[in-house]
């Protein structure tokens, strides 16, 4: 990109072009058509239950055909759809992760396991139970990784849990 705006200089300074809007539109779509949004959007949310339990609740919104593998999907799969909270000492999973609406087995040619795989292919909703293990303030990182198809590319939001005068808040780091 900086070389294609570098050779769009030199052409400019070298010569005797007039700049005008359409070279603007020009310059404007190539700047545009390699930023590639995210074909899905990751939201957090975390409730209290109880005095020590909490609800995570991870919405994925898809877009433009995009999809992932569940992780209710059999078979050992690069790139489930995973949650990853890296200090079990002071905040736990104490349940199954809950996927609505549940994804559905396909019968996939196109996986290693030449078998059954459940794709994400919808709207979902995620929810984990989670145990808080003490009753002093923290901060907790994790992440949440996947693979989005058919871009094919292993994602990776990182998250920050803060419980801080008894209230616990969720938020993607954006570090």
């Amino acid at each position: 990109m900086k070389h294609l705006i570098l050779c769009l200089g030199f052409i400019f300074a070298s010569s005797d072009f007039t700049y005008t809007s359409e070279t603007q539109k020009v310059l404007k779509t190539v700047e545009t058509s390699t930023v590639t949004p995210n074909p899905y959007n990751l939201t957090l949310d975390i409730t209290a239950i109880d005095d020590v339990l909490y609800d995570l609740e991870i919405s994925m919104e898809l877009f433009d055909d995009a999809h992932f593998v569940s992780p209710n999907s059999k078979g050992d799969y690069t790139g489930v759809f995973s949650i990853f909270i890296y200090d079990d000492t002071k905040l736990e999973p104490v349940s199954k992760l809950l996927e609505t609406p549940r994804s559905i087995q396909e019968n996939d040619p196109y996986t290693f396991e030449k078998g059954s795989i459940n794709w994400v292919r919808v709207n979902t909703l995620y929810n984990q139970k989670l145990k808080r293990k003490i009753n002093d303030d923290f901060i907790i990182n994790g992440h949440i990784q996947f693979t989005i198809e058919p871009r094919c590319t292993l994602e990776k939001i990182p998250f920050i849990i803060t419980y801080h005068n008894g209230k616990m808040k969720i938020e993607i780091d954006k570090c």
